[in-house]
């Protein structure tokens, strides 16, 4: 007979928001109980997700020995989950933790409260989370392990005063050592805006392990530990990566681990700044005999990152098994959903992340000779044997993993199939194709070309696209943020602002697009210039063709797509391209774009025609594009727009169009005079004032300009006169406000004089440019 098994809370894929405050999160007090989020339940994709967001504490783990693994949660404001004061053995795997925050505590993810031990993070991701200590993670007098995760983006940050945050510790102190009463989160008084990643605090000897797991752009906005800050036992167990994470008040980084005791970082062997080996991968230290480089083989310290993070792109899915089994780093959580009906007579080569209750003090230096025929033992081990055993187990599976997963894998299989049936799935890095129904034999030699007719039995928590690049997930996000910022305006500020529209936009070709892009791929500059366009104008408010169907409308039965769709970008709505897949339009007209216009449009070096016409654009015309040498048409008319015109604009010299009607823009209009080909102008209704330059002469191919509504001075030149139709010229419409006894500006030349400004007037620029005008009625305005 079997002893009783731990309960197992299989969830169908969610969606749900869950709003209110930090005392309203799902309690959780069943101990050894696993909570998993069953992708492919009732016949359902593995696309399907569990996620909970809004703005209310999202759980709460008040026993022992819980694990929770696959879900996606989000949004929390008040801290999204807590692990309650001397809770054991909390296991989180596969888990999403992103956008969550804390402003008046530490943990904006997950608070480890007083004295909670042996809690496990394996293959989560941690990313825009923050605090005012540990954006991520903080722990209180605890001892946590994190292993093969990643962290980007989070930060601590607050707006405490010392004395406010002195006085409130006192008080919960009080409420801990006099009522009993535990209050729902934790905050220092000596350490502010520490530890943009993980903030464990508690002194020796609790300790903080972290193993194959990296950091991006993490920030400590005012003070060390941009990536992990400790005042304990920080453990660096080896193959991670860090690269800017940086503490903003200093501007220094820390990519490591920023000892508090001794006020130094010890930076992790590799990081960003250690060089790139001749593969390309980056490598830590000089000498790859006295750290874990990342070496030509593609291994740190003698651990695959593969074994983590997919590294090849997986062109179709195979269904036959591969000539050797994969090897999961991470610890299983639940069981198979139904088991196999027999036992499985294939060897195994996966060790046992089954964990003892008590641990054992040295590993074993020799197999065992016998089957384990005892209970398991419920608490985890603290060392992993170096040599498998010759003979299975027969004693059924631990009920959770242990503190520290192997980091060593057994290359030798066992000599005897297994006993009994899996009792759970393995959670891989790797997408798993398809599974059988029926066990193998013995591995096939050749892969097979099609896919299996039938779904995996049970259910898979896979943590990588489908789609891999030549370098791992740490790998692929740096060498994209550096050609964003070799190659458009964006700086490595823009992107570690998580409020900018650069930050989202990264953010969102990342780890959000469907097409999920590669570093060698072509493109990647202008995905991510219409994606920072399209933040950087509100457009999630769109009326038309935003990636939200909730907030607008595409008639995508006429052929019209949504912008960040998986679409090609040249057929997201409002976008044209030429052959080669250039962009050389951008076009929108009461479209309800508003912000401001990006300078990363200047690196649409194609770029001939950019319309934005009756929103609510506000701002100034970037200088920078002036950059556009193509450009032929500018028409932003009837927006908010503010400032002069840029002098950089004159660099345009085959601008033919320019229509700013009606905006409030101000200063001279000097610039106009760059424009050696210009046909039509239009800058009436703004703030223009001073005197009209007598270059405007040269502009020998201009047809119409309208200036009234305008502080302009003095004359109309001369040769501007000259250059009318009538004249022998092109000049064929020309209105400025030289009406009345005293106009401020003089003109013996204009179609039409105006005394004061109309309220309306037609607009003279249709697009295409057409190669006459309508003649205007030369009379005074209503």
């Amino acid at each position: 007979l079997r002893p009783p098994q731990p309960p197992v809370l299989l969830l169908c894929p969610f969606d749900i928001v869950h709003d209110g405050a930090d005392d309203d999160g799902y309690d959780i007090t069943t101990p050894d109980l696993t909570v998993v989020c069953w992708k492919g339940a009732l016949g359902g994709s593995d696309d399907d997700a569990c996620t909970i967001t809004g703005t209310a504490r999202h759980f709460n783990i008040a026993a022992d020995n819980v694990n929770l693994a696959g879900i996606s949660i989000k949004g929390s404001r008040n801290g999204a989950v807590g692990v309650n004061d001397r809770v054991q053995g909390t296991t989180f795997v596969g888990n999403e933790f992103v956008d969550n925050t804390l402003e008046s505590g530490d943990g904006g993810a997950v608070s480890l409260r007083l004295r909670s031990s042996a809690t496990l993070f394996s293959g989560c991701l941690f990313s825009d989370n923050f605090a005012v200590n540990g954006g991520a993670i903080s722990g209180d007098f605890a001892t946590a392990t994190l292993h093969s995760s990643t962290m980007h983006f989070n930060e601590a940050t607050g707006n405490l005063s010392i004395l406010v945050a002195i006085l409130f510790e006192i008080f919960l102190l009080f409420l801990l050592l006099f009522t009993h009463v535990h209050p729902p989160f934790t905050l220092s008084p000596f350490s502010f805006m520490k530890g943009g990643g993980v903030h464990m605090q508690g002194g020796q000897p609790y300790m903080f392990s972290v193993s194959h797991s990296s950091f991006l752009y993490n920030a400590a906005s005012d003070g060390e530990g941009p990536a992990i800050w400790s005042d304990g036992v920080p453990c660096d167990s080896g193959s991670n990566y860090a690269c800017n994470n940086v503490d903003w008040t200093t501007n220094v980084p820390c990519d490591g681990i920023f000892k508090a005791n001794g006020g130094v970082c010890e930076v992790f062997d590799n990081n960003c700044h250690a060089g790139v080996d001749a593969d390309g991968r980056a490598g830590g230290g000089s000498d790859a005999t006295e750290n874990e480089n990342l070496g030509t083989d593609g291994t740190a310290g003698g651990v695959d990152y593969e074994d983590n993070i997919s590294s090849d792109r997986t062109e179709s899915p195979t269904t036959t098994p591969s000539a050797s089994p994969s090897v999961s780093t991470l610890p299983t959580l639940f069981p198979s959903v139904p088991p196999t009906s027999n036992p499985s007579m294939r060897p195994s080569r996966i060790p046992s992340n089954i964990p003892s209750e008590s641990p054992t003090q040295a590993h074993s230096g020799a197999p065992s000779t016998s089957p384990t025929t005892s209970s398991p033992t419920p608490n985890p081990t603290q060392m992993h044997s170096d040599v498998p055993s010759s003979s299975p187990s027969t004693s059924p599976p631990s009920l959770s993993p242990s503190e520290v997963p192997t980091e060593v894998h057994s290359d030798v299989p066992t000599s005897a199939p297994s006993n009994g049936p899996s009792n759970a799935p393995t959670t891989s890095f790797q997408p798993t194709a398809a599974s059988t129904t029926s066990p193998t034999v013995s591995p096939t030699g050749t892969p097979s070309s099609r896919p299996s007719s039938s779904p995996s039995a049970s259910p898979t928590i896979s943590l990588a696209p489908t789609r891999g690049c030549h370098a791992n997930e740490v790998e692929r996000a740096q060498q994209i943020s550096d050609i964003i910022i070799e190659n458009t305006e964006t700086t490595f500020q823009d992107i570690l602002n998580d409020s900018s529209p650069q930050h989202r936009a990264f953010h969102w070709l990342m780890y959000e697009d469907e097409v999920y892009v590669c570093p060698e791929d072509n493109g990647i500059i202008q995905r991510y210039i219409v994606a920072v366009f399209y933040f950087a104008t509100g457009g999630d408010t769109w009326t038309r063709c935003g990636a939200h169907k909730v907030h607008s409308s595409c008639d995508e039965a006429n052929g019209k797509v949504r912008f960040l769709s998986a679409a090609h970008e040249c057929q997201w709505y409002g976008i044209s391209c030429d052959g080669l897949n250039s962009i050389t339009k951008i076009a929108y007209e009461k479209n309800n774009l508003n912000g401001q216009i990006p300078d990363e449009l200047s690196s649409l070096s194609s770029l001939t025609t950019l319309s934005l016409e009756k929103m609510s654009i506000r701002g100034t015309i970037p200088s920078s594009l002036g950059s556009l040498a193509n450009l032929l048409s500018l028409d932003l008319d009837f927006n908010d727009l503010t400032g002069t015109i840029p002098p950089e604009l004159g660099n345009i010299h085959g601008l033919k169009l320019l229509d700013l009607n009606d905006n409030r823009l101000s200063g001279s209009i000097d610039a106009l005079a760059g424009f050696h080909h210009l046909l039509f102008a239009q800058l009436h209704h703004n703030e223009f004032s001073g005197p009209i330059s007598l270059d405007f002469g040269d502009l020998m191919e201009l047809r119409a300009v309208t200036l009234f509504g305008n502080d302009l001075t003095g004359s109309i030149p001369q040769s501007l006169c000259n250059n009318k139709v009538e004249n022998g010229g092109t000049l064929q419409h020309l209105e400025v406000d030289c009406g009345g006894d005293s106009p401020d500006l003089a003109c013996d030349c204009c179609s039409q004089c105006w005394t004061e400004s109309p309220t309306s007037h037609p607009t003279f620029s249709p697009t295409p440019v057409p190669t006459a005008l309508p003649t205007p009625v030369a009379s005074a305005p209503p």
